[in-house]
């Protein structure tokens, strides 16, 4: 999905856990859009997000605290196989 506020996964990775978590400095996200890991600060930076809006900024994180998502700005390279029945979507909604 191109709305960074929805995440698609599989059912699997969804009934084993998905976490909410702040970011950790020197964290690195495997990003969709084909290049390789980058930092999350620097995906803060290019998102000109406040020193305030980087705390406030959840992570999504997998079973394992791998970055699934970041709400609003990026999604991670995951395992999901499209061919699937079992794909569920989640949405992120601020007030």
């Amino acid at each position: 999905s191109k709305d960074k506020f929805s995440f698609i996964t599989d059912k699997n990775i969804l009934n084993e856990g998905l976490y909410l978590r702040r970011w950790k400095k020197g964290e690195c996200l495997n990003l969709l859009s084909g290049s390789n890991n980058k930092l999350i600060s620097d995906l803060f930076i290019n998102s000109k997000l406040s020193k305030i809006e980087k705390l406030l900024q959840p992570i999504i994180v997998n079973k394992y605290d791998n970055i699934v998502w970041v709400p609003g700005l990026a999604y991670a390279e995951q395992p999901v196989e499209h061919k699937t029945k079992f794909l569920r979507e989640i949405k992120w909604i601020q007030n």
